[in-house]
């Protein structure tokens, strides 16, 4: 679904680079950028531009860039696919497969198409009201369906018609009384994490459903196990193995059997210190974990990278940790690099050979050292 990817620092496998991997364009990466997407050797990144202006009447320019990595490892400017201006403070958010990217700006979702010839902005039905991409899977796409309040319940999965416009094929809903905090797509699975809208009832959940033919059915509701506060803000699926943020014990992993989706372990930071820390974005490929979350020790907010082994068991195979921290990962199914963002830097974090899961950052504003320990998640005792 996704490969290894982090953003404003680097992450090389110590045996097989002798300089840092750069992303050129007469100039590093934007230090401002603000979101990205990965698939294989193409990267989209997102950043907003303040153009002038005085509150209430400011306005700004936002941007979509497209990269590329060469044989020689280097990422290199492509070509800009989306300027607009707007009198909206927002973001620019940006999913992709290797075929298909959503990229949401305050004007709205658009789609683009990989063609032979490059990527292409697709028709979306203009009857269709959807917000951010949760994510994209080959060429499909799962996004919220904004609500007047604020309180998102419902999820669009969006698919191509024999029309070559992009529309609605199916609605996933939460129960009422819960705001969409997140979600994630495989094929013919998705899970979606949401809060409960009375903050101090706190039960927070993630709801899975399944495709069955031309329908998704709710397959499974899952509740923190642990009394975690905060339960669900990421979540993250792929084949029979959804991972749901938690903040007590570590995040719950479930995996699916004839019973259904039961709770089989926990993936735990290095440190522990019960409801004082949190995993806030969650990526899995079939290969490996990725995760940002708040690390008591460092005071910072670090990236865990895990190898996913048998019986649900994960190895605890480096930490990733920028010298400003992060708040967001991306990964790609190819587990050869990985991607993160902060207000203030990015990221990317390539592993660049199979043979070895050591990952070296290397940042324009730190030097870290690689994170190298073994730790297997805990059962669900």
């Amino acid at each position: 679904m996704k490969s290894l990817l982090v953003l404003g620092a680097l992450f090389v496998c110590a045996t097989a680079f002798s300089r840092p991997l750069v992303i050129e364009n007469n100039s590093p990466l934007p230090p401002y950028a603000e979101d990205f997407a990965f698939a294989g050797d193409e990267m989209m990144g997102t950043h907003t531009a303040f153009t002038g202006g005085n509150p209430p009447d400011e306005e700004y320019d936002y941007f979509v860039d497209l990269y590329r990595r060469g044989s020689d490892g280097k990422w290199t400017f492509v070509q800009q696919l989306v300027r607009e201006h707007s009198t909206v403070d927002s973001s620019v958010r940006v999913s992709m497969s290797s075929t298909v990217a959503a990229i949401y700006t305050p004007n709205g979702l658009q789609i683009w198409e990989r063609t032979s010839s490059g990527w292409a902005r697709g028709k979306v039905d203009p009857a269709l009201s959807v917000g951010v991409a949760f994510d994209v899977v080959g060429n499909t796409v799962l996004a919220y369906i904004p609500e007047p309040d604020g309180c998102e319940q419902r999820a669009a999965v969006l698919t191509r018609g024999t029309n070559a416009v992009w529309g609605l094929s199916a609605e996933l809903d939460v129960p009422e009384g819960v705001c969409l905090t997140s979600g994630d797509l495989d094929n013919g699975r998705a899970i979606l994490g949401a809060q409960d809208r009375d903050d101090t009832i706190a039960i927070d959940r993630a709801f899975i459903f399944e495709q069955s033919g031309s329908t998704w059915n709710l397959a499974a509701t899952l509740s923190p196990n642990d009394g975690s506060a905060k339960f669900a803000r990421s979540v993250a699926i792929r084949g029979d193995v959804a991972i749901v943020s938690a903040n007590n014990r570590g995040s719950h992993v479930y995996e699916r059997s004839t019973a259904g989706w039961l709770l089989v372990a926990f993936l735990p930071n290095e440190d522990s210190y019960d409801g004082s820390q949190e995993d806030y974005d969650l990526q899995m490929t079939d290969e490996f974990v990725v995760k940002a979350g708040t690390n008591i020790n460092r005071q910072n907010s670090v990236g865990y990278v895990y190898r996913r082994l048998t019986n649900s068991t994960f190895e605890h195979v480096a930490n990733l940790a920028p010298k400003y921290g992060m708040s967001t990962l991306h990964v790609d199914g190819g587990a050869s690099s990985v991607a993160s963002s902060v207000a203030s830097s990015s990221s990317i974090y390539p592993r660049a050979s199979r043979c070895s899961p050591r990952f070296r950052m290397i940042s324009r504003a730190a030097l870290a050292p690689s994170g190298r320990s073994c730790q297997a998640a805990s059962s669900p005792s």
